[in-house]
């Protein structure tokens, strides 16, 4: 019995691609299994699918790519597309480009409304929800954050809106990450539960009405590992006794940035962040002002100091004395010069701490405003530390200090044996 013959694949290319034009469009990549000669034809089509051939894992990947209301659109390209919607586990939700007409922004929230029901019904958490609202006509967080259950969660205003931190969000067993950029928090729920699962919480540019909303989201998260308190503002400063009793210190935290806000150090001592790795934090003297001999920084091998309104160098020298593994030491001054009242003097000790003299590698000082005591102090530490491996001072006077750059480089020359890398950066 003879072959059946394949008269179809006897046509020619042009003919072959005016019959798959025919075909559905998520139908005609099916048709390149037939042959190598049927998949030559099919992706030499002017108007080919080659996407829809894709994994069902990696198309949703590149729709978590586009902003949300393009998943919208695109889904409506074919059914395959349409299927893949709901599958959806990271969306991007960013309505900047609707804020200048009021009609287009209301459509906008209702498809964004839209949207998020659907993941909603889909999906009991979310992997990653991202948010970037301007909307100057009224605020569309509070229903968005109120379909969602997701792991992390990251939200920035471009315009002034304040936010009332949804119950569902405070209560999440889910919820892994938070961030929240540009913000005004006008209220946080009570909630008698923690945070599980949050591990990274970062902060930066909010405005906190009341500083006991701030106490609330942290004494929640007793479980984090990298925090980030950047730029925040409170107004009313008052706290119960029962809310500041709240805040404990933080038993896996690794990696703590507390600079440059304006929350007192008596709420947030250095004490919380025991465990860390990583510290970078503004210093007052009543950062420094507690017990070191009962609290020990054993895990703390990167120290990054930021003063405003002096060095305090005898209760510096008393913390760095509780951090025995210190690696890194860096130590920014206030811009424009040094500080002169007795405060700031060196104490010129007649001990070395175990982390100078034993492992501390790198040492920058930031703002070396050239004055007696930042030079006696840089002295101390490069003639102490024995394994220093690298050393950048960078000074923000206008004159060349040719004598204290002297002075450093003949200490370096006579007190460490081994090779160095040294800098003098004038900014």
């Amino acid at each position: 019995m003879m072959a059946e013959e394949d008269r179809m694949s006897g046509l020619p290319d042009e003919l072959l691609c005016e019959i798959l034009s025919f075909l559905p469009s998520e139908e005609i990549p099916s048709t390149s299994l037939l042959s190598k000669r049927w998949r030559r034809v099919w992706l030499g089509m002017p108007n080919a699918d080659r996407i829809s051939i894709l994994p069902d894992e990696l198309l949703c990947r590149i729709l978590s790519l586009l902003p949300a209301k393009q998943i919208m659109v695109t889904s409506l390209l074919s059914r395959r597309w349409r299927s893949l919607r709901p599958r959806m586990t990271e969306i991007n939700i960013d309505d900047t480009s609707y804020i200048h007409d009021r009609d287009a922004y209301d459509r906008y929230y209702h498809v964004i409304a839209l949207f998020l029901f659907e993941m909603k019904i889909h999906h009991t958490i979310m992997k990653t929800v991202t948010i970037l609202s301007a909307s100057p006509f009224f605020n569309p967080l509070p229903l968005w954050l109120d379909y969602l259950q997701v792991q992390h969660l990251d939200v920035t205003s471009s315009a002034t809106l304040c936010l009332c931190v949804p119950y569902k969000v405070l209560t999440s067993t889910a919820l892994v990450v938070l961030k929240l950029n540009a913000l005004t928090i006008d209220y946080v729920h009570r909630s008698s539960t923690n945070l599980p699962s949050l591990k990274i919480l970062h902060l930066t540019q909010v405005h906190f009405l009341k500083l006991k909303f701030l106490i609330k989201i942290l004494s929640m998260s007793l479980l984090l590992e990298d925090l980030l308190l950047k730029d925040l503002q409170v107004t009313d400063n008052t706290l119960a006794h029962d809310d500041a009793a709240a805040l404990k210190p933080f038993p896996k935290l690794l990696r703590a940035d507390v600079s440059e806000s304006s929350i007192s150090a008596f709420l947030l001592p250095l004490k919380l962040f025991y465990n860390v790795q990583f510290l970078r934090s503004q210093v007052l003297l009543q950062t420094l002002e507690q017990d070191f001999s009962t609290t020990q920084f054993l895990n703390l091998t990167h120290m990054d100091l930021i003063f405003h309104d002096g060095y305090y160098w005898i209760s510096v020298m008393k913390f760095i004395c509780a951090c025995p593994s210190l690696q890194t030491l860096i130590i920014r001054g206030k811009i424009g010069g040094g500080y002169d009242d007795h405060n700031n003097n060196w104490p010129h000790p007649h001990f070395v701490p175990q982390c100078i003299s034993s492992h501390l590698q790198m040492f920058s000082f930031i703002n070396y405003g050239g004055n007696l005591s930042e030079l006696q102090f840089t002295k101390y530490v490069v003639q102490n530390a024995t394994l220093l491996r690298n050393v950048t001072i960078y000074t923000n006077t206008s004159s060349n200090p040719p004598k204290d750059l002297q002075i450093i480089k003949e200490l370096l020359e006579d007190s460490i044996p081994h090779q160095l890398h040294f800098e003098w950066i004038k900014e």
